[in-house]
């Protein structure tokens, strides 16, 4: 009986009370837990760090050709840093509950396991959204070149039919002033081939330089603001800066404090109602005598 009690009390002083207060020692303590486990665990992450990350992308390859199935998406021998690195986001949290006081080993093991899955589930997110950010630029770049070529073409036509009037004339007029129809047929080779240079008769090299100036100086314009449009979307480039720079910081921490938390505000209700049917049967003992 007693050493049912003993063990009753023992695990009372590990349930934790929002109202205790932790000492300097404690602190250091904990901190001096989270640094060892840490390089722990960093040195086994180490070994595991390259068959971890194929692990995440075959979960990711799935999802990123679902979404892009015309690209054939394979695993590159030279990761990146930043897709490794974001892996270890996963250390720091284990190491900041095993160094929390206060939770039973059970406890710790669920919170361990829930936070896990959660920063797997933001890993491939991460993965998923990082390469599919140059597959994005390239089929926006076939989109942009087929728009592209077809403005061109439209452009062309539209011009030489602002010119076709003047050059048909042109033409008419060497006719008429006794040129050879060898010579004209060269000119309007040279016209269909943009050789405006080559052209002998000025009148009409005048012209071609004209068209082929104002097309150019269009198709410029055209190619620049083409340019612009060869980007990957808004939410996959936040997606993945974000979870590759600070969201790899403090996602593990966020999820400490919230999973943590929420285990100890339900151990202050588990001793709240405990406290309550004491006090319930105290008082019914003490009106039954």
């Amino acid at each position: 009986m007693k050493k049912k009690t003993d063990k009753m009390s023992s695990e009372n002083n590990k349930r934790f009370r929002l109202s205790d207060k932790l000492n300097l020692r404690e602190i250091l303590i904990f901190i001096g837990k989270f640094f060892v486990f840490s390089v722990i665990l960093f040195a086994l992450f180490s070994f595991i760090s390259s068959n971890y990350y194929t692990f995440i992308f075959e979960i990711s390859k799935p999802i990123i050709e679902y979404f892009h199935p015309e690209h054939n998406v394979a695993l590159k021998k030279d990761i990146n840093f930043s897709l490794v690195g974001s892996f270890t986001n996963i250390i720091p949290f284990i190491a900041l509950v095993l160094a929390t006081p206060k939770i039973l080993r059970n406890r710790k093991i669920k919170i361990i396991a829930l936070g896990g899955v959660i920063l797997l589930l933001l890993q491939v997110i991460f993965v998923v959204s990082t390469i599919s950010i140059p597959l994005e630029i390239k089929e926006k770049e076939v989109q942009v070149n087929q728009q592209l070529d077809k403005e061109l073409d439209e452009l062309w036509k539209m011009l030489s039919s602002e010119k076709e009037k003047d050059m048909a004339n042109e033409l008419e007029r060497l006719q008429n002033e006794g040129k050879p129809g060898a010579e004209i047929s060269g000119i309007v080779e040279q016209l269909r081939s943009y050789e405006c240079e080559k052209i002998s008769d000025e009148k009409i090299k005048t012209l071609c330089t004209e068209l082929i100036t104002k097309y150019k100086k269009r198709e410029d314009e055209l190619k620049k603001e083409r340019q612009k449009e060869i980007k990957p979307s808004w939410l996959t480039t936040t997606v993945s800066s974000f979870l590759g720079g600070m969201g790899m910081i403090i996602f593990p921490f966020i999820l400490w404090v919230v999973l943590c938390y929420n285990y100890f505000v339900q151990e202050k209700f588990a001793v709240r109602k405990e406290e309550k049917s004491k006090t319930k049967k105290k008082l019914k003992k003490k009106f039954k005598y």
